[in-house]
């Protein structure tokens, strides 16, 4: 069954139009359709937004603690895939 939170994630993902599809017959849903937001999606989006930030970027050990993953390479694996062009970078701006 459900938590109210997830029910709220639903439901703010369809009012929002995101991620729609039809819902099957006794769930929740409005007219008919559902939406594919759930927590764990608000959850992504701060991990990827902490990481991310032009500002200030979170370090990894601090969003993987915020998360509460064991390992760091979970955080790693999931919300900080390093980037061909980030590691291009990073040897171009060695110094030797």
């Amino acid at each position: 069954m459900p938590t109210t939170i997830t029910k709220i994630a639903t439901w703010h993902g369809i009012r929002a139009e995101v991620g729609l599809k039809k819902a099957t017959p006794g769930t929740d849903s409005v007219d008919g359709m559902t939406s594919l937001v759930t927590p764990h999606c608000f959850r992504r989006a701060w991990a990827t937004l902490a990481l991310n930030d032009e500002d200030d970027p979170k370090p990894i050990d601090v969003v993987s603690e915020v998360l509460m993953h064991k390992e760091i390479a979970t955080t790693r694996r999931h919300y900080a895939p390093t980037l061909p062009e980030r590691a291009q970078a990073a040897v171009a701006g060695m110094r030797l």
